[in-house]
Parts: C-alpha cells; sequence; structure tokens
C-alpha cells in the first residue's frame, strides 16, 4: 500500500512539474492592467464590481477604481483590471444590462483610493420631485415657489 501511495505521488508530482504552460499568457510589453471607463445606471460601485468580477471569473479585488459612486444614479468612472483584455472586457457590453465599459487603455498601475483628485456633478431633478412639491405643500401649508426653492437648495447640495 504505501508503494502504491509513493508511485501515486511521483506521477502526479510528475504531472504537475510537465504541464504545459498557461493558454493565455500576458504580453510583457503591454501594461499589466487594463483601464476603461465604466458607465452604470441605479448600481452601487461595489455592486457593479461584484456583477464585473462574475461575468469574469476572477475575484473582486483584480478590479480597482479610485471611489465609490451613488447607488441611484448614472455614472461614469475609471476602473483597472489586472490581466484582463480589452478585447474581453468590451465583449461584457453584450452581457451586461446597465453597464458599458469603454475607452480602454494598458498601465502598469492600478488605480488607488483616494487618488481621485476631483468629480464632476451634474443634477438632475426628475419627476418625482414634484409629487414630493405637492405633497410638502399641503403638509406644511406654504406656497409652491417656496418648496421649489427648497428643493433646489437640496439637490444642489448634494
Amino acid at each position: 500500500m504505501f508503494l502504491f501511495l509513493l508511485l501515486f505521488f511521483f506521477l502526479f508530482s510528475l504531472k504537475l512539474l510537465t504541464q504545459a504552460p498557461r493558454k493565455h499568457s500576458w504580453p510583457k510589453s503591454r501594461g499589466s492592467f487594463c483601464h476603461c471607463v465604466l458607465y452604470k445606471e441605479n448600481k452601487d460601485t461595489m455592486d457593479a464590481i461584484n456583477v464585473l468580477s462574475k461575468f469574469l471569473r476572477v475575484k473582486p479585488n483584480l478590479i480597482s477604481y479610485m471611489g465609490t459612486k451613488d447607488k441611484r444614479a448614472i455614472t461614469v468612472q475609471e476602473i483597472a483590471v489586472l490581466k484582463i483584455s480589452a478585447q474581453r472586457l468590451s465583449h461584457l457590453n453584450k452581457c451586461l444590462m446597465n453597464f458599458k465599459l469603454g475607452n480602454f487603455s494598458y498601465k502598469k498601475h492600478p488605480l488607488k483610493l483616494g487618488e481621485l483628485q476631483g468629480n464632476h456633478f451634474t443634477v438632475v431633478i426628475r419627476s418625482e420631485w414634484c409629487c414630493l412639491r405637492n405633497k410638502l405643500s399641503v403638509l406644511l401649508g406654504i406656497s409652491l415657489a417656496l418648496v421649489v426653492s427648497v428643493c433646489v437648495c437640496v439637490s444642489v447640495c448634494v
């Protein structure tokens, strides 16, 4: 029995040593990280990263980003993925709803939290604000003009 186990271990070790290298080796001249722009609708950044990692079959920590974006919004942000080709990432555009990836480039470094130098916001007040304005007007007994200015102030502060 001992000889059988020893022979099995030897053959298994020999097989591991003689296995062919990975099918898809990464070109040394190319940066290790594929940077791209992620467009997403009504998804938190972490939700989006988890969905992307699931479709790519990689761990979420292989996808880097500089900050989180709102869930209830249409947002655009840069992400970087370790050793995943632009072709493979662009193929996800056919599979994913409410996500788009584009503007691909290869770089040697990942993105890091806190590296973001600024944000640009465009605030859109949707029709829900009209319903809220009318309810506030009735509940508070104040004029609609005052409620509109309060709503605009709140949206700008966000």
